[in-house]
């Protein structure tokens, strides 16, 4: 997808407007359509977020500071096991399950 960027004059100024678009072509035939005056200027990439579609938890979704005291508590353990990855929330809390549920088998073989 592309963010292509057109200009035109509004009360003595230039405005800049974003057609989101599959080609430039597209977003050309797109401004034609809505005005003669749009003049094209550039465009950028823009990036589709992998996890769009995905639904996330509530606790995932929720900043830190809005959850209750053993959620925040708990959130703030799952960000550290998953520091760097692209889902942080809930890659986090299913190493932390799994060492949960790693230690209590380990204990009951051990």
């Amino acid at each position: 997808m592309l963010n292509c960027y057109f200009t035109y004059p509004f009360h003595g100024e230039t405005e800049t407007l974003a057609i989101l678009a599959e080609t430039v072509r597209e977003a050309k035939a797109k401004a034609r359509s809505m005005s003669s005056e749009l003049v094209y200027v550039g465009y950028d990439e823009v990036e589709e977020d992998p996890f769009a579609e995905q639904k996330i938890a509530w606790v995932c979704e929720k900043p830190v500071e809005e959850l209750p005291f053993l959620f925040k508590q708990g959130k703030q353990l799952a960000l550290l096991f998953a520091y760097g990855t692209n889902c942080q929330c809930c890659l986090g809390y299913r190493i932390m399950a799994g060492l949960l549920l790693g230690s209590i088998v380990g204990y009951w073989l051990g």
